[in-house]
């Protein structure tokens, strides 16, 4: 609950907040307030990535039904909704590309990765698939920067740049990109052992 009030929900209104186009007085006032808040309050246990470990370990525990599965599924699918047309909006009202609401902090980012994650629970999947997946993960996590990057130099980049509409291709084609290269490496005995 700690990592889900200063973890995700605090940040991302935080930023929504800092991010509207010419907010009211009394809403940056309140922000200036927060900050010095959480500025005082020692809160690394549950900030970050913790939050992501707690939340995975429960929904690895967790035995839920189809109806409850449906409904994260339906909150991922809103947290994407959200993450896009928010960030379209704020990128056309300030005129550049606007990635906040991406963040592994924001709220709709833990909503939709919370929707992948029980997706992909074993009795929906096959081992095989699972496991490749599994051992390919680290190996994504270090790879994807590297793949920003570079994608950051082509103009699909530029593209996304213009038009906040054409981010979701983006982080599919670097995904897409990563998993390609990793799922090459680990076919390679000297790579996968020495690298994966």
């Amino acid at each position: 609950m700690l990592a889900l009030l200063f973890a995700w929900l605090l940040p991302t209104g935080l930023d929504l907040i800092r991010l509207w186009p010419k907010p009211p007085k009394h809403m940056a006032d309140a922000l200036a307030a927060f900050k010095r808040l959480l500025g005082k309050l020692d809160l690394q246990t549950v900030m970050g990535f913790g939050g992501y470990y707690m939340a995975g370990y429960y929904f690895s525990q967790a035995h839920m039904s189809k109806r409850n599965l449906y409904f994260v599924q339906a909150l991922g699918l809103l947290g994407a909704g959200a993450t896009i047309g928010l960030s379209g909006w704020l990128t056309a009202k300030a005129g550049h590309l606007r990635l906040t609401l991406y963040s592994y902090n924001s709220f709709f980012v833990l909503l939709e990765s919370s929707a992948v994650f029980l997706s992909l629970k074993p009795r929906l999947w096959s081992e095989e698939v699972l496991g490749e997946l599994a051992g390919s993960v680290m190996g994504i996590y270090l790879l994807h920067p590297l793949l920003i990057y570079y994608w950051g130099k082509t103009p699909v980049w530029q593209l996304a740049a213009s038009n906040s509409a054409w981010l979701p291709g983006l982080v599919i084609l670097i995904f897409a990109s990563s998993i390609a290269i990793v799922w090459l490496l680990r076919r390679s005995r000297f790579l996968a052992r020495w690298l994966l």
